[in-house]
């Protein structure tokens, strides 16, 4: 939801299917469809109901892009607090 109303650079289309991949790979059997719904109406209610074909229309290729992105940063992250760890342990 946050990504929809606060960040514009980032394609509405986007911001729905990266919600609705995670509901798939961590929710329940219509989580995905329940999330859909409710950003769905999410960014209905923000730019309108005939302004929403024209935000939407982006390939799927740019959600599998910015959620590599994504885990790679999480990655980096996670190895990054690894080492912390580890020099820690070693003072």
């Amino acid at each position: 939801m946050y990504e929809l109303h606060h960040e514009p650079d980032v394609p509405p289309k986007v911001v729905i299917n990266e919600a609705v991949e995670l509901a798939k790979a961590f929710g329940g059997d219509n989580s995905s469809k329940f999330i859909n719904g409710v950003l769905g109406t999410a960014l209905k209610n923000k730019v309108g109901e005939n302004e929403v074909k024209a935000t939407t229309e982006k390939p799927a290729s740019q959600v599998k892009k910015r959620l590599l992105s994504q885990s790679k940063k999480s990655a980096v992250c996670k190895a990054q607090n690894h080492e912390k760890e580890g020099s820690l342990g070693h003072g």
